[in-house]
């Protein structure tokens, strides 16, 4: 019997069903997707999810199969250096990770009996193995072409059949274009210009790809107008993952009190969901102190409570850090209530675009969406850089 030796991962495929919604729509027209969050919103776990079997098939039906999805982890990206940096080149890890991720999703496939056969009884995995050892020939000429025998698997798979696709997730994209060069980036768009349509890219941020394009490239423009050809893919495709919506925040909060072997009390739960506004990273670290939480107490009490703990205080400063200083700025403002009338629309649709403030029509002005943050702001921003 074949074992899936993925980890496993314990959310209801309706888990952010939104959110799902707007990438599997992007999949189906052929188009592209940057997904950006502030930090420990839940990016990661959020690509792992949509690459299950069982959450493709709910959205692609009888072509999930045939759509193959490929997870690239930055921190699998191989390190090379002195001599064999130079037979392989400063691009050789990025087509190296790719290739292999590739290979391990055929091979799923194959096992599963969901690749044809040739003539000979064999399969595309045949053809695979040949070109992935190529990567590792100690030829220079031939180990630096990695984007010749990229591009040349990749015609392998979609020549099988007109259903079939490929699509690449760029996790933490952050960490890709800090360690790979431009040109590498190039070339996949490149890539995407010979299959339009059927090799596709999803990549997931704290910031727009064209925001770290230029923060990353600032002092070299040469650099920034090569890479730009690939971040002008997703112009228009920007979509900001938010906070959970009620049904994944509640179905995370039983997960930890099945791990915990204890269940929150009820006025506790639902005060935890509206201070974190939701956040998947503060509804974990709040969990342990709304344990101790019983009926009867106030809410200020209860946030200064969360207030105390290390885990909150570095949770709040991580998002507080993901933002630009001018988004800093306008938070803070909103937080202490001040008149924004000499704030840039644009910062304050950022802002609204991140999820961190929303319009209040009971108050007529923008009001925090992470009251626990409005919190820390109020007492810890002005230390921190």
């Amino acid at each position: 019997m074949y074992n899936d030796p993925n980890a496993r991962q314990p959310l209801p495929k309706e888990f952010q069903m939104a959110d799902q919604n707007y990438v599997f729509q992007q999949i189906r027209a052929g188009e592209f997707c940057e997904l950006v969050g502030i930090g420990s919103v839940g990016k990661s776990n959020f690509v792992r999810l949509i690459i299950r079997p069982d959450v493709k098939a709910q959205h692609l039906h009888d072509s999930a199969p045939y759509n193959l999805m490929i997870m690239l982890n930055p921190h699998a990206l191989l390190t090379i250096e002195g001599g064999a940096r130079t037979y392989a080149g400063k691009t050789w890890a990025g087509y190296e990770l790719m290739f292999s991720r590739l290979r391990r999703e055929l091979i799923t496939l194959e096992n599963l009996q969901l690749l044809p056969e040739n003539s000979e009884g064999q399969t595309i995995v045949d053809s695979v193995e040949s070109y992935y050892r190529n990567f590792f020939m100690s030829e220079q000429l031939i180990v630096q072409a990695g984007i010749r025998h990229l591009e040349d698997m990749i015609y392998e798979v979609l020549r099988l059949d007109d259903a079939w696709n490929v699509i690449f997730i760029f996790d933490e994209f952050e960490q890709f274009i800090q360690r790979l060069p431009a040109h590498f980036f190039q070339t996949l768009r490149g890539l995407r210009d010979d299959y339009k349509g059927r090799v596709m890219y999803i990549t997931t941020s704290r910031k727009p790809l064209d925001e770290l394009a230029r923060d990353h490239y600032k002092d070299n423009q040469a650099e920034y107008l090569v890479i730009e050809g690939f971040t002008e893919l997703f112009h228009g495709f920007t979509h900001y993952l938010g906070p959970l919506d009620d049904f994944s925040a509640q179905f995370n909060i039983g997960r930890y009190e099945r791990r915990n072997g204890r269940q929150l009390h009820n006025q506790a739960a639902q005060d935890l969901m509206r201070v974190t506004g939701n956040h998947v990273g503060l509804l974990r670290r709040g969990f342990q102190t709304a344990l101790q939480w019983q009926s009867g107490y106030q809410l200020n009490q209860f946030i200064n409570a969360l207030l105390d703990t290390r885990g909150i205080q570095r949770e709040c400063e991580g998002i507080y850090r993901s933002l630009t200083p001018e988004e800093k700025a306008a938070l803070i403002d909103v937080v202490n209530e001040v008149p924004l009338n000499h704030l840039p629309e644009t910062v304050l649709h950022k802002l609204v675009a991140k999820h961190m403030i929303q319009w209040s029509e009971r108050t007529n002005t923008y009001i925090t969406r992470i009251p626990l943050l409005g919190s820390w702001i109020l007492k810890y921003a002005p230390d921190v850089d």
